[in-house]
């Protein structure tokens, strides 16, 4: 029984490996998922007006958005729960040939967990141990946007 339990261990170890990596893939597609439809809401919101234009003036620090609690479920491994946050930054302005005001934003949607025994946060936090000289921190998965968005001065058509 020993000499079967000693050699089966080792074998087991590949297997075990494969699902954690799975596991981790999932998460990293289900968050990309869920930072593409903040991408989507926040592209519409400026599109209908719903985040003024004096918000996103050129500032230092991002303004956010918006918070909120999101989770996945993956069956057979359970749910995990991150924190969202939204962020919107204006990155460089420009006045366009026609008057127009141009901007390029910033949109960063970070993703932080909620379960601190989670595997994908312990996994990153003994990659960044490996690292030399970097504090310890929460880990967050976050995704950047780049867009570029113009507003057209009022103009009086004749008719």
């Amino acid at each position: 029984m020993t000499l079967v339990a000693l050699y089966a261990l080792p074998l087991a170890r590949a297997p075990l490996g494969l699902l954690k990596g799975e596991i981790l893939a999932f998460q990293r597609m289900e968050t990309l998922r869920m930072s593409e439809l903040a991408l989507a809401t926040t592209l519409a919101k400026l599109y209908k007006n719903e985040i003024l234009w004096e918000q996103i003036a050129k500032s230092d620090s991002p303004i956010t958005l918006f918070q909120e609690n999101v989770s996945t479920v993956m069956e057979g491994v359970g749910q995990r729960a991150f924190h969202e946050t939204c962020y919107l930054q204006t990155i460089k302005q420009k006045e366009g040939k026609n008057g127009e005001d141009l901007r390029l934003l910033k949109i960063t949607v970070s993703f932080e967990t909620m379960d601190k025994k989670s595997l994908w946060l312990r996994l990153e936090k003994e990659k960044k141990k490996k690292k030399k000289n970097e504090e310890e921190e929460e880990y967050k998965m976050s995704y950047f946007y780049e867009v570029f968005v113009s507003k057209i001065p009022d103009q009086i058509v004749p008719l």
